[in-house]
């Protein structure tokens, strides 16, 4: 694998998490924000084994992308959680 196609799964992450920033409180609980980014985060963390350990701040970046989107995750089940009650 080459550092470019980790920093393209980085990136798509991190896009489709920035994605929602726009959204309305309603319209990101419609969303299920949950599929939206695991993927993403499956498919970055299963990337960080195979990434040197030279490029130490592209690992870094992927971290904090993922838990970024974790943190997503959680405000999203929070919001859905209210909604329901």
């Amino acid at each position: 694998m080459k550092i470019g196609e980790f920093r393209e799964a980085v990136d798509s992450l991190n896009w489709n998490r920035r994605d929602l920033s726009g959204a309305t409180r309603q319209e990101f609980v419609a969303v299920d924000v949950r599929a939206r980014l695991e993927r993403h985060i499956v498919i970055v963390t299963g990337l960080l084994p195979l990434v040197h350990a030279r490029f130490g701040d592209d690992l870094e970046r992927a971290r904090s992308a993922i838990e970024s989107a974790q943190a997503t995750i959680v405000r999203w089940e929070g919001y859905r959680a209210e909604a329901q009650a």
